[in-house]
């Protein structure tokens, strides 16, 4: 692996010590894929990423976010992956911050490229893999493209827990949920919609246009009690109030303004592949949707001699998908768990429902999602580690 970068100081209470966390160089790095005959770019394509926790650590984490796709909306879970020796890598989606812009169709193709060429360069042999929303598209399209990094093969007798892909509030198209076409404007993170006068420009400009609606009907679906704070979700949930939780409550207004410094256009084409408009529609490869994705999957899985398994955890309240257990969720369980149980030998599949969590705070430190994935990343990567040493 390569030197790890030094990792940002634990961060403070004060304002100044906040802004100097998210100016890390950790929290900016650049990474350039350059063309050739075997990667079919034409032109350089460079991309913004997050190399933090625990850098030194074989247990990495590859994270794929909602829409806005920001490398900084998990920054604030920097010193909770510290402590559990997790590695986490997140890049800026194309035309989000400093990643290079890419139309709807190509979105897909292009990140089947770079994301294997940057774990390359950063000499990442395998990953563990995690999404929110939208982000469950490009981490299944990373699966089911490039299963090697995944991690090493399980034992020849079968033993190993394999790796490991975890999807909060994942993503489902309308027409499988019953949701209102506009509902992907609850992708975005809550704190992004006090920013109302760059979100309405954002929108009447880019959005509306893109998915053929008028900006005024979009933004009448926007609560005006949203303010810039973290996604809190609801009252009585399975919360954990600590430091890491009252941290990033604390920071995310600073997380909010860093994401539009660095530029949020490429919001109308993530929107226009979400809902496959327009040319998007083949954007999604030759899988097409979650229920002919997964026998692809399990295909390279057992071709590979490799084992998968996948945490889903939904949100008791979901604007997006659904709620838990409603008519999105059962068919996307359905899609990993046909009748027969036939994937059994290679996939296993849980789903959990995180009560008092909604779409936007799935992966909020006041809830133990967060928690719980990273430890079993961390539990992956020791077995993994053994694995490869036999």
């Amino acid at each position: 692996m390569t030197s790890a970068p030094d990792p940002a100081p634990p961060p403070g209470d004060d304002s100044d010590d906040r802004d100097t966390f998210l100016s890390h160089p950790q929290f900016h790095r650049t990474f350039t894929v350059n063309p050739t005959p075997e990667n079919g770019f034409t032109t350089p394509f460079t991309v913004k990423y997050a190399d933090f926790g625990d850098t030194s650590s074989s247990n990495v984490l590859l994270f794929f976010g909602p829409l806005m796709g920001s490398r900084f909306i998990q920054t604030p879970k920097h010193a909770l992956a510290l402590r559990q020796h997790i590695r986490i890598i997140d890049v800026d989606r194309p035309g989000m911050g400093g990643s290079d812009p890419a139309p709807a169709g190509e979105r897909l193709r292009i990140w089947r490229v770079v994301i294997p060429s940057l774990l390359a360069h950063l000499s990442i042999p395998y990953v563990s893999v995690a999404a929110h929303s939208g982000g469950t598209i490009y981490a299944l399209d990373f699966a089911v493209s490039h299963p090697e990094l995944l991690f090493p093969p399980v034992g020849g007798d079968g033993s190993g827990k394999g790796g490991y892909l975890a999807l909060g509030c994942p993503w489902i198209l309308p027409s499988h949920t019953g949701s209102a076409l506009l509902g992907f404007v609850g992708m975005l993170p809550k704190g992004l919609i006090s920013r109302t006068d760059s979100l309405a420009r954002l929108i009447a400009t880019r959005v509306g246009p893109a998915i053929g609606v008028s900006s005024g009907l979009v933004m009448k679906m926007i609560p005006t009690s949203l303010f810039k704070s973290a996604p809190a979700g609801t009252e009585g949930g399975e919360e954990e109030v600590d430091e890491d939780w009252e941290f990033e409550n604390g920071i995310w207004g600073r997380v909010i303004d860093k994401m539009y410094e660095g530029g949020v256009e490429g919001i109308s084409e993530d929107a226009l592949l979400f809902m496959k408009k327009g040319d998007a529609e083949s954007g999604w490869g030759e899988w097409g949707d979650y229920d002919r994705l997964v026998p692809r999957l399990v295909e390279g899985l057992r071709a590979s001699g490799r084992k998968l398994r996948v945490d889903v955890f939904y949100a008791e309240k979901d604007h997006m998908i659904g709620d838990a257990g409603s008519k999105g969720a059962v068919w996307f369980d359905g899609c990993w768990e046909p009748e027969g149980g036939e994937y059994g030998d290679v996939l296993e599949y849980r789903k959990k429902t995180i009560k008092g969590a909604d779409h936007d705070s799935i992966w909020s430190m006041r809830w133990n999602v967060a928690r719980e994935v990273l430890g079993r990343v961390g539990e992956n990567g020791q077995e993994a580690a053994s694995n490869l040493s036999e």
